[in-house]
């Protein structure tokens, strides 16, 4: 992936955490600008829930021989 592509998972991870709302890469790419991400959220195509941050495993003992 390129620089391009990275940050735009990286806005689409923050639009789903904060907004509740899933944005394919290609969306942001044939629209990338702020109405064209907004009329995209205003008129969804995926009924895919946000995501929801989880508690931290707790670490494991190691066992050595």
């Amino acid at each position: 992936m390129g620089g391009h592509s990275l940050l735009a998972t990286r806005l689409i991870a923050r639009i789903r955490s904060e907004l509740g709302h899933e944005l394919a890469v290609h969306h942001l790419f044939e629209k990338p600008t702020v109405q064209g991400i907004t009329e995209h959220l205003n008129h969804p195509s995926s009924s895919r829930p946000a995501l929801r941050r989880m508690r931290p495993l707790a670490p494991m003992s190691v066992k050595t021989s």
